[in-house]
């Protein structure tokens, strides 16, 4: 069996062949050195080693990779929300009286960070109509498309800000309604026990009068 000086490819069907083609190593040290790229560390990064964002969360707006994927950002998982909440972030305003206005009013404010008082009214409005999320969530991507946007952060605190107020009446609410309720079932035991108090009377009542009778 032959083996071809080459290649090393064996054979049986002629003699060893005496020309040996030039490999990488007998080519000049100028052609060699061009095989060898090097790496520059400044380089942007191939688009094909960042993940394919396909996705994006319905209740915060954070891109991911897949719909069913949990959102990176506030954890919601699409498959265990209920569906009509999920089109209700979605599209919070659906059904509201405001729901051409609003957009309109934030459009003109979007890039207009100095105008104060409209954002302090856009505000005071969506907390009017109980739609700080709608206000919470605007602010929210405009940071995401400028994270440096100082005033929009500002503006975004005063939409927690409205909201920890709204979160303080509701449970002031719940507190009064609690007391309310406490006050009315001590009502109810109060009757109850009234009644109780009457039926014992009528019946030792009615029992000493049979055993009266029947003492004649």
């Amino acid at each position: 069996m032959l083996v071809c000086e080459a290649c090393g490819h064996k054979t049986a069907i002629g003699p060893v062949p005496q020309y040996r083609g030039p490999t990488r190593d007998d080519r000049p040290e100028t052609e060699q050195t061009q095989d060898v790229v090097q790496a520059d560390p400044l380089a942007p990064i191939s688009d094909q080693s960042q993940p394919t964002l396909g996705a994006i969360c319905p209740k915060c707006k954070w891109p991911k990779k897949s719909v069913d994927e949990a959102c990176p950002r506030c954890g919601l998982v699409p498959k265990s929300a209920n569906p009509r909440q999920l089109e209700k972030w979605k599209n919070p305003l659906s059904g509201h009286p405001l729901e051409a206005k609003l957009p309109a009013l934030w459009a003109s404010l979007a890039h207009n960070w100095d105008d104060e008082d409209g954002h302090k009214h856009f505000i005071a409005l969506c907390a009017s109509q109980r739609l700080l999320t709608y206000a919470g969530s605007c602010y929210r991507e405009a940071l995401d498309q400028d994270p440096e946007n100082e005033k929009a952060e500002d503006y975004r605190q005063k939409v927690i800000q409205a909201a920890l107020v709204e979160a303080g009446h509701m449970d002031q609410k719940l507190h009064q309604m609690a007391a309310g309720s406490k006050r009315g079932l001590a009502t109810i035991l109060t009757g109850a026990f009234l009644l109780l108090l009457f039926a014992l009377a009528y019946y030792f009542i009615t029992q000493s009068q049979t055993a009266w009778q029947f003492d004649r």
